[in-house]
């Protein structure tokens, strides 16, 4: 399964309503936190295209980030994240596919090459650290073509839950970041202090 071919939807389209801004625009070392994720995936991916809402296109646009990159705009937010998986993989088209939120910076490329060689046909990848699963996850190209599927009612769906009628595969890997979600400032404070430990924005 991991020869055939790779792409990844981050999803960019929330409204960071707990912190001072986008969390796409939040600091990631020497970059932000979508550059960083943008970089990575790239690395392993065919194609990357990133869910954004109107609002954070227009501010990425102005301050010049990911200039070539390719997006798609969710404009019915309250429709939720599946609504944001179902407009990636229809811009993608049907294939195995990293599921990958803005706020879980730092996952490293190998990390993803590792979940690539276990992913199986009508299966999922879960990474998973000392335990604890994390993002992003990895779905075959047959759940992508059922994610397609779905043509209504987007708004009463959950990603995990849709998941839960195929087979999951966890894989256990060595990268605290699959788990390191930033969804406050003191969320933000510990990453933060996890870079300064790990110098992690000097590493290739």
């Amino acid at each position: 399964m991991y020869n055939e071919p790779v792409n990844t939807i981050i999803l960019s389209a929330g409204l960071s309503s707990r912190m001072a801004q986008p969390k796409a625009l939040l600091r990631f070392g020497s970059t932000t936190f979508l550059e960083n994720i943008y970089s990575e995936f790239s690395k392993v991916s065919d194609r990357v295209v990133v869910v954004v809402s109107p609002h954070l296109y227009y501010k990425l646009k102005e301050k010049q980030i990911l200039q070539d990159a390719e997006f798609v705009f969710n404009q019915r937010l309250i429709y939720g994240r599946f609504y944001s998986v179902y407009l990636g993989v229809k811009k993608l088209g049907p294939g195995n596919t990293f599921i990958q939120n803005v706020d879980t910076p730092g996952v490293r490329h190998a990390t993803l090459s590792q979940m690539i060689k276990v992913l199986e046909s009508e299966a999922y990848v879960v990474p998973v650290y000392k335990g604890q699963s994390g993002h992003p996850v990895l779905i075959s190209s047959e759940i992508s073509r059922q994610i397609l599927e779905v043509k209504d009612n987007y708004e009463a769906m959950n990603l995990k839950n849709f998941l839960e009628q195929f087979k999951r595969i966890e894989l256990e890997v060595d990268d605290e970041f699959v788990v390191l979600n930033v969804n406050t400032p003191s969320d933000l404070d510990l990453l933060h202090s996890k870079l300064s430990s790990l110098r992690i924005d000097h590493i290739t």
